[in-house]
């Protein structure tokens, strides 16, 4: 039986990684290799596995098949569950060929047959693979074309000047301004919840994107409900925010969703990114994640990858997400929900009641506005924090944050305390 399509893939994949001299991921479809990633991680800690680097850079198709030189892990496995290919992922162990699909976002692999062809390379040591996979790459071409010797296959060297690396995106948007040093005393409370929390909705809505997403409204004409994509800026996304905080109770990071520059940019992985690239090594010990929206399967994997042993506190659930990395605990990482959540709870049942998607009921003015009461609880916290506690501390370095990230809080603030003034005389 002659070789398979991915089975010719891992001929390539393993070829190109002993050429480039790191772990590489390729996308090919009948035609040939159309695109390839390359492993740019310096530890084992970064986000930036040669998967990613693909799915998230290389603008490959959907119609394809992914075959890698290595052993997917739960960093690879989350990504390609929010990004995957019809023809699936292929990846061989030392005894064994295994294919990943995913269907409804739920992550399937098992074991496949090989070929009568593909035997010896698959029975063979990795040495003995890369020579046998040079070999066939010598006489035959990927993209389909005769080959005609004495030519010499140039689709390797091709595809090694091709490589996409890392993900170019602005990550000044994300960055963290200097703030306070951490308060004396820190410890996780209630209130530190409550401050954090309101916090993350907070920077959502002083950053509210208008349309970021096609999202259902009442025709005023029609009476009918209808979908409706906005014009939307290059840097608007689908309106969820995260914050980091260490230890010792400096915030350190935070993410907003801005799909509509990349896909795989949402809140959780805008943060990691942007800390990973001053950073090295596992993101702070006690590490807590304060996100708006129960993570995804790819944030989920980021997450476990990035900060070993954090803690992860989301407002609203999404019940699409099931048994991801985070679910399972994977790397002693654990997730709360917070004691007392509205926001979050109110943001799930107006979902339930527009019967929208998850992140299509995020578009709308009810949350917009269901964000906005958080953004004014955040205030009231800050009003009514006694300064002999530590929370008060935290509250400045917060609204120290959220006034980098935005002019418009302080304005906002100021009118908070106006309208307290107002009602009191």
């Amino acid at each position: 039986m002659p070789l398979s399509l991915h089975e010719k893939g891992l001929y390539f994949a393993h070829a190109l990684a002993e050429l480039t001299g790191a772990q590489v991921a390729v996308y090919i479809e009948p035609t040939g290799v159309k695109a390839g990633g390359i492993r740019t991680a310096t530890d084992q800690y970064q986000i930036r596995t040669a998967l990613v680097n693909l799915l998230r850079n290389g603008n490959c198709g959907r119609a394809g098949l992914i075959c890698l030189s290595y052993v997917p892990g739960e960093l690879d496995k989350g990504m390609f569950q929010m990004n995957s290919v019809t023809g699936g992922l292929f990846w061989a162990t030392a005894t064994q060929i295994y294919k990943a699909t995913v269907a409804s976002f739920v992550w399937t692999a098992g074991v496949v047959a090989y070929s009568d062809d593909a035997r010896p390379w698959v029975t063979s040591s990795e040495t003995n693979r890369i020579v046998m996979a040079n070999t066939w790459l010598r006489y035959n071409l990927m993209d389909g074309r005769p080959f005609h010797p004495p030519m010499v296959s140039t689709e390797l060297s091709d595809m090694r000047g091709q490589l996409v690396r890392e993900y170019a995106f602005p990550h000044s948007m994300v960055a963290v301004p200097d703030l306070t040093g951490p308060p004396s005393g820190y410890r996780p409370t209630p209130l530190v919840d409550a401050i954090l929390m309101n916090l993350a909705y907070a920077i959502v809505r002083v950053s509210w994107a208008e349309g970021a997403i096609k999202r259902r409204s009442l025709d005023s004409e029609t009476g009918r409900t209808v979908t409706r994509s906005d014009p939307y800026d290059v840097f608007s996304g689908h309106n969820i925010g995260s914050v980091l905080i260490d230890g010792n109770g400096k915030i350190f990071g935070w993410g907003l969703n801005t799909n509509s520059h990349g896909a795989s940019l949402h809140g959780e992985t805008m943060a990691v990114l942007t800390w990973q690239r001053t950073n090295s090594g596992p993101m702070p010990e006690g590490t807590r994640v304060y996100t708006t929206l129960k993570p995804c399967y790819m944030c989920a994997g980021t997450l476990v990858t990035a900060a070993p042993g954090c803690t992860v506190i989301y407002g609203q659930d999404d019940v699409n997400i099931t048994n991801s990395a985070l679910d399972r605990r994977v790397n002693n990482c654990t997730t709360e929900v917070r004691a007392h959540e509205t926001t979050g709870h109110a943001l799930l049942a107006l979902q339930t009641e527009q019967d929208e998607s998850t992140t299509g009921s995020l578009a709308s003015d009810e949350a917009s506005s269901l964000m906005g009461d958080a953004l004014n609880e955040f205030f009231e916290i800050g009003v009514n924090i006694p300064p002999s506690r530590f929370e008060s501390d935290l509250w400045g370095q917060a609204m120290d944050l959220l006034s980098a990230i935005s002019p418009h809080a302080k304005i906002l603030y100021r009118f908070y305390l106006k309208g307290l003034t107002a009602g009191t005389s």
